[in-house]
């Protein structure tokens, strides 16, 4: 083509490969939507947020053969718990109704607006009808004896404690604010501190799930560079 043999097959080599790496994504893509890979690490974030974190002790095998299990649960159960905060916020309108459907009962993406404003409506009680002032609402639940959140349809109810390291945690936010505006500013600062460590973790299944279908194509397609 251009009278240059080195030339015409690396350009040939770049196309093939480029070829190979399309479908390689598109098909990484596929799978993603699938198996829901990003509703399933948005449901993983809030749980980080929402439910205390259950400490393992062991050597370093029985961590990691823990932390595999964990992995491979949260693809069939993302709420072990009924009565834990993050089912209660899933089951809330503004959140239950921001999936696609009943089948994808989750979610892919929500903003920080949706969190907070969530929160805010979960910790101001179920009953909260606008006569009393929010924040007082929220300091009652928040430094109640067992600080508990009602959220769901009159037929399907969730009535969830909230963890004692996630109390603390609304606690000291709910104490550094204000008023109900500054509170809800802070729950999101912690929601996009959160989402950007989130991101990371969807970049690195990613990246698992690129080498892994890279790897199957260029089995499957005998992609030797050498061979072209």
């Amino acid at each position: 083509m251009l009278n240059n043999v080195a030339l015409d097959v690396f350009i040939g080599l770049i196309f093939v490969l480029l070829v190979y790496s399309l479908l390689a994504t598109v098909l990484q893509e596929i799978i993603a939507r699938i198996l829901d890979l990003r509703g399933k690490n948005l449901v993983k974030a809030m749980r980080v947020m929402l439910e205390d974190r259950e400490e393992i002790s062991g050597d370093y095998w029985t961590r990691m053969f823990h932390h595999l299990s964990a992995n491979i649960k949260h693809f069939r159960c993302p709420f072990p718990r009924e009565d834990s905060m993050a089912k209660a916020f899933y089951s809330h309108p503004t959140i239950k109704y921001l999936s696609q459907s009943s089948w994808r009962s989750k979610p892919s993406y929500m903003g920080s607006y949706n969190f907070s404003t969530t929160i805010i409506k979960l910790l101001r009680g179920k009953n909260f009808d606008g006569s009393a002032d929010q924040m007082q609402a929220i300091k009652t639940t928040l430094f109640a004896e067992v600080a508990t959140v009602v959220s769901g349809s009159p037929t399907n109810t969730v009535k969830a404690n909230i963890d004692p390291e996630t109390l603390d945690q609304l606690k000291q936010l709910f104490l550094d604010s204000k008023d109900v505006a500054e509170f809800k500013l802070h729950l999101e600062r912690w929601f996009d501190e959160t989402m950007e460590r989130a991101s990371g973790w969807y970049k690195k299944q990613t990246q698992l799930i690129l080498f892994i279908v890279g790897l199957t194509i260029a089995i499957a397609f005998n992609a030797d560079t050498f061979a072209i």
